[in-house]
């Protein structure tokens, strides 16, 4: 989840940890459509790449909906400076 947006929408990026040629270059490829960060930095446990390419905009609902049928899992919040770094 990067955010929650004026009427009641939150701003959610994909994550993975699966490599599939991406650079391990800490912070942001935008040209490549990432954010990198690695393990056991900003609380991952694993390197892991931010997909920025592909955003989604979900309710609240659709949102909760998502995480009971376990397409979506909610993990933490990103703190404050993480979340500027990727928006930047």
């Amino acid at each position: 989840m990067l955010n929650y947006q004026r009427g009641g929408e939150f701003l959610a990026l994909l994550t993975t940890s699966q490599q599939c040629n991406r650079k391990k270059l800490e912070g942001c490829q935008s040209e490549l459509g990432y954010y990198f960060c690695p393990a056991n930095k900003n609380w991952f446990e694993k390197d892991t790449w931010i997909l920025l390419y592909e955003p989604y905009s979900l309710s609240r609902t659709e949102l909760e909906n998502a995480e009971q049928a376990g397409i979506v899992k909610i993990m933490q919040d990103l703190d404050d400076q993480l979340t500027r770094a990727i928006i930047n």
